[in-house]
């Protein structure tokens, strides 16, 4: 019973103190990837607060550049692509030429 009347004073809040803290939240997108981290304040996590500002902002890097060699991976592949149609489309194109040229070239009356 001792345990349930000291509830009153633990569960009490102070006025006009939010109990809830806010942290600064750092938050990136890339295509349909979206980061999110906390950003360490000064005095946060103790004498290795820039060590670990550090660590997250080069996480945060590499993961945004390995999103950016993905997308650009995909680029190159679409542009491959694109590359092997277009010299498709001139081969065709150069052979009926070639073939409209030579036909010419045999028989002036050739349509």
């Amino acid at each position: 019973m001792k345990a349930y009347g000291d509830l009153d004073m633990m569960n009490a809040l102070k006025v006009g103190r939010n109990p809830v803290i806010q942290r600064p939240l750092l938050v990136n997108d890339h295509d349909t990837e979206v980061m999110m981290d906390f950003l360490e304040e000064e005095g946060d996590g103790g004498g290795d607060g820039n060590l670990r500002r550090s660590l997250a902002m080069w996480n945060q890097e590499v993961r945004l550049l390995s999103s950016h060699i993905l997308h650009m991976r995909h680029e190159l592949m679409d542009a491959w692509a694109e590359a092997d149609r277009q010299i498709g489309i001139l081969k065709c194109q150069m052979m009926w030429m070639s073939n409209n040229i030579s036909c010419l070239s045999n028989r002036p009356g050739c349509p």
